[in-house]
């Protein structure tokens, strides 16, 4: 399963910042994310790791101000952490699905 950060934003109400055609295929720890993975950050002791990660998109708080630049497309949403619980809550009904069939 394959999303865009255009059907993650319209999923979760959030803005694109940056290539609204990228896409992901897991979801990862932001200082672990890689090509392919979507990541979040709420907390602000991990702001470090935003400008380092692969992930392809990461989910951050519209309040968040940028110190440097990012490579990983960015979802701006109200609520990163909350968001973030959505998109895990999909992706686990989804995979469960998935099992399902035979």
């Amino acid at each position: 399963m394959e999303f865009t950060a255009t059907q993650i934003a319209q999923l979760l109400q959030g803005t694109v910042e940056g290539d609204a055609n990228a896409s992901v295929r897991t979801l990862s720890r932001i200082e672990e994310g890689g090509e392919g993975s979507l990541s979040f950050l709420a907390n602000p002791a991990y702001a470090q790791y935003l400008y380092g990660t692969t992930a392809s998109v990461v989910i951050i708080g519209n309040d968040f101000q940028l110190t440097g630049p990012v490579t990983a497309t960015l979802v701006r949403v109200a609520d990163a952490q909350g968001a973030f619980a959505k998109v895990l809550e999909m992706y686990n009904t989804i995979k469960l699905d998935k099992k399902g069939v035979a």
